[in-house]
């Protein structure tokens, strides 16, 4: 049998004689005469096992084995308690300090073999257990990864097609599609500045940019008509919220779930007289309150082929003369608060003319 036994003992007869059995059965022996020296050496030496003697000068073995047990380094080092001392009240302090095993003086060396032999075998088998649950927490960790970065790659194309669904939608009478960026920047800060929880927040950030998507289906004598509606186009214009529904629904993706939500619901008005439910207050979904302010304020502050680009501030004042009736005033209130990031984040986006 090979391995490295830390044999300590403070009595010089005890360490030769236990030091000739253990060399004959293979073993390497290192001495140590206190509980301090042993605490050393364990750390040092690394032994497969210790035989620990109780009684000992400078620190017994009990403490010794207490600092060892508790000690990551020299924790998993199996210990045998070996004393004459062997008294019940030994036999508990020991047991405490996280002792392995315990054997009496004078010692059976048939009985010590045994049980050294045993415990080496699950020290064995605990480090093999350990190495193979390491591996496999490694190999777990590879394959997560690689599974993550899939997901993100998935989630990325996602996100990308989702983008690019929003940017169609508002082609026809926005070619940069910079409108549909700046909405979702501008929901982004609302949400925020609402104190929503980072997932709504993050979400509306892509789904807003969807909100007029039902622009697909009217025509374009409608949608980029250079001056007022007539009553009967209006409601043809009217349908691009029902149809922006229709398109979006059906989905799974937390993402398009919510887009489906802001196209139905972000032309209602906070007081009740906004299209096509006539909604009022917070019947409205959140995400469409938010989105009905920044849209209102971007396109009120573009150049489009049918009207002309107002300024900042008569859009700002607009919105703020419209809370309670047409705006969430909680919505408004934040848009007020944020109004100087939102103005950065149209002159970053802004449309090229």
């Amino acid at each position: 049998m090979e391995g490295k036994i830390l044999n300590v003992d403070d009595e010089e007869f005890n360490l030769e004689f236990l030091n000739a059995f253990l060399t004959s059965r293979g073993f390497e022996v290192i001495d140590a005469k206190d509980g301090r020296e042993a605490v050393i050496l364990a750390t040092e030496k690394k032994p497969d096992l210790i035989l620990m003697d109780i009684m000992m000068p400078i620190m017994d073995g009990i403490e010794a084995t207490r600092i060892l047990k508790r000690n990551k380094n020299t924790k998993d080092i199996p210990i045998i308690i070996v004393t004459a001392a062997a008294h019940r009240e030994n036999k508990a302090r020991a047991a405490e300090a996280g002792a392995d095993e315990f054997i009496s003086k004078p010692i059976d060396l048939v009985e010590l073999e045994i049980r050294i032999k045993n415990l080496l075998k699950i020290r064995e088998y605990n480090a093999l257990k350990t190495g193979y649950q390491t591996h496999l927490e490694d190999e777990i960790f590879k394959k997560t990864e690689k599974l993550r970065k899939l997901l993100k790659e998935k989630e990325l194309l996602s996100y990308e097609t989702i983008e690019k669904l929003g940017v169609a939608g508002e082609y026809r009478d926005d070619e940069t599609g910079k409108h549909v960026k700046r909405v979702g920047k501008f929901s982004e800060v609302i949400a925020e500045g609402i104190g929503l929880c980072k997932e709504f927040v993050d979400t509306i950030k892509l789904a807003s940019p969807l909100h007029d998507i039902g622009k697909i289906g009217i025509p374009d004598r409608i949608l980029l008509k250079p001056a007022s509606l007539t009553p009967e186009e209006f409601k043809v214009m009217m349908r691009h919220t029902i149809i922006g529904k229709k398109i979006l629904s059906g989905s799974i993706n937390p993402v398009l779930k919510m887009a489906e939500k802001i196209a139905f619901s972000h032309h209602e008005k906070w007081n009740g007289t906004g299209y096509p439910r006539g909604l009022k207050g917070e019947e409205i979904p959140l995400e469409g309150r938010i989105v009905s302010v920044v849209d209102s304020f971007d396109a009120m502050t573009s150049k489009r082929v049918y009207k002309k680009s107002f300024s900042y501030d008569f859009a700002f004042n607009e919105i703020k003369k419209l809370s309670g009736s047409s705006y969430d005033p909680e919505v408004v209130k934040v848009f007020i608060e944020k109004f100087e990031e939102i103005k950065k984040i149209k002159e970053q986006y802004k449309d090229e003319n």
